[in-house]
């Protein structure tokens, strides 16, 4: 072949056959994201309406709660339940605690708008509200007309009832309860709700509504009558929506959000073509980027990997050729650096050799202070105290102690099973109760489904060893906690707490300047140190430490990990 086909086929036909089928697909895949865009976007809004209805369900729950409460425990409402006459002694002055206590209640739930309480036996209405004074009194003579129905009241003996009222151009959600020869009626205006909802703010992207039955309401505008069409759309003043609603406390009441799908359709269609045309273009000048990165990158990186390639078999003497040019690119600047480097390399080679030497003094140095002797010590020496007739408790001593020392023995990689480092914590709390009998009592769980998960091995004992150290206090029983429990998708949470009397000042503020620094100190142990800098050398920035005091009492260390498979 001649080296002109050669340069035809490299240059031009092999960028064509590989940017085809790429811009094929990057098309493709466009309009399949602009279809995903669009389910997103209604999978938004549904989850904003789910949370709106979330929260208007549990403010409508506390209004019912608190007519329960009224007719339950209220005094002024038992006390005036016990009047027949209106002109009987204290029956205003009780009227009108009962009035202050409405009021009081419509000043802490901003949702509320009126509350009515009406006396049958006395044709009494005692009603506290925020209405305008031109509507004041059509809506309350509303209120009372609702409350007489016998219908209702029959509904309403003991138990609460959502009721839509209607008057003029306003709806109004109101709870009923009865009790007694009373009925109380709690509203909220539809209209302020949807104000306080949407910030009465209607733009062309969306549009916030109340339905009732098959009846829409805007704020401020009252009913509204868009129409559905075939495609599944809304459409309202010549523009089409995508419709979410939620029902609200299972009555015919339901808040939705109406979303503007030409603007969303108008935006990912420009997406879409400008997708299109960066494919295009890149189908044109393929062809001149592929020789210029032949020319200046592909070449020079070939020649770099030749040289990797004999020097990986051994050849630490070859270096690369270097030749005089006019202009000197970054590749030639790479090579004479590649050149220096290797130089260097094999001067650098004892000095690296002793700085391992070094590292590995100092992780020997660690490990070692990990086992602690002095827990050695004291183990062997509670056997040793043992009497004869407690053969059994030295024997389970000295089992809990082959476990403890078979598992840090046994220790050949940087990270263990979740559920074996657990098990080893057990091991060493286990130990720590013989020691310490009737002192505290440990708790350790873990989500099953993190059971295989990979942590650095023996970090956990070190933070339940500060629980020992600094928490007892004489004569009282602390509670050690040790959770551990999967965040999102690629995270893991471990969190040991006590009920002790926590870090002293002094030791917390070291341990906060370490975490700040990492500047070892001498001043406090070296167990949180060592393992700080383990994860450091282990995850990078890509972990979180928090060590503190529980606002209750105790300290409190949380770990937030890389999730890590078993695989």
């Amino acid at each position: 072949m001649t080296r002109k086909r050669i340069v035809f086929w490299i240059i031009i036909l092999i960028p064509l056959l590989f940017i085809v089928p790429v811009n094929v697909v990057i098309i493709r895949s466009a309009k399949n994201e602009v279809n995903r865009a669009k389910e997103d976007s209604f999978i938004e809004n549904k989850i904003f309406v789910d949370s709106i209805r979330d929260n208007l369900n549990k403010e409508l729950k506390s209004i019912e709660t608190y007519l329960r409460l009224l007719t339950v425990k209220e005094e002024e409402y038992t006390r005036i339940l016990g009047y027949t006459d209106v002109n009987e002694p204290g029956f205003w002055t009780t009227e009108s605690q009962l009035g202050n206590e409405l009021r009081t209640f419509l000043t802490i739930n901003e949702y509320a708008k009126s509350a009515t309480v009406y006396l049958s036996n006395l044709e009494v209405c005692v009603n506290r509200d925020s209405f305008d004074t031109n509507i004041k009194k059509q809506n309350l003579d509303t209120f009372i007309r609702i409350l007489k129905q016998e219908e209702a009241a029959k509904a309403l003996d003991g138990k609460g009832q959502w009721l839509c009222i209607q008057i003029e151009d306003r709806t109004y959600l109101g709870v009923c309860y009865r009790s007694g020869a009373a009925a109380c009626l709690v509203t909220v205006s539809l209209d302020e709700l949807l104000n306080t909802l949407s910030e009465g703010i209607h733009t062309d992207d969306y549009i916030d509504y109340f339905a009732v039955e098959d009846e829409m309401f805007l704020s401020g505008t009252g009913k509204f009558d868009p129409q559905e069409t075939a495609s599944g759309m809304i459409r309202y003043k010549e523009r089409h929506y995508m419709d979410a609603r939620a029902q609200i406390l299972g009555i015919n009441l339901s808040f939705g959000r109406l979303l503007n799908m030409e603007r969303v359709n108008k935006s990912l269609a420009g997406l879409e073509r400008r997708l299109m045309l960066v494919s295009l273009c890149s189908c044109l000048v393929g062809p001149v980027i592929s020789f210029i990165f032949y020319i200046f990158v592909e070449r020079p990186l070939k020649l770099l990997a030749d040289v990797m390639e004999r020097i990986r078999e051994g050849d630490y003497k070859y270096r690369i050729p270097l030749r005089k040019k006019r202009f000197y690119s970054e590749f030639d600047y790479l090579n004479y650096a590649f050149n220096m480097t290797l130089d260097k390399l094999e001067i650098s080679q004892n000095a690296l050799f002793q700085k391992e030497l070094d590292t590995q003094k100092i992780q020997l140095r660690y490990l070692n202070q990990q086992i602690r002797p002095h827990f050695i010590l004291n183990a062997l020496n509670i056997i040793y105290t043992y009497e004869d007739y407690e053969f059994p408790m030295a024997r389970q001593m000295v089992l809990y102690l082959t476990k403890y020392f078979r598992y840090l023995v046994n220790l050949n990689s940087d990270y263990v099973y979740l559920y074996d480092e657990m098990g080893f914590v057990k091991t060493y709390l286990d130990i720590q109760k013989v020691r310490f009998p009737d002192r505290f009592v440990y708790f350790a769980e873990w989500e099953e489904v993190i059971g295989r998960a990979q942590i650095p091995a023996v970090i956990i004992q070190t933070f339940v060893e500060n629980c020992i150290k600094y928490s007892f206090e004489k004569d009282k029983t602390i509670y050690i906690v040790i959770l551990a429990r999967k965040i999102g998708n690629d995270k893991l949470e471990l969190t040991i707490a006590d009920t002790g009397k926590g870090f002293e000042a002094e030791i917390l503020a070291k341990i906060r300047k370490f975490l700040q620094t990492r500047e070892y100190s001498e001043e406090f142990g070296v167990g949180i140190q060592n393992v700080v800098n383990r994860l450091e050398l282990l995850y990078g920035e890509n972990y979180y430490v928090d060590i503190k005091n529980s606002e209750n009492g105790g300290a409190r260390v949380e770990l937030v990990l890389p999730l890590l498979k078993e695989e």
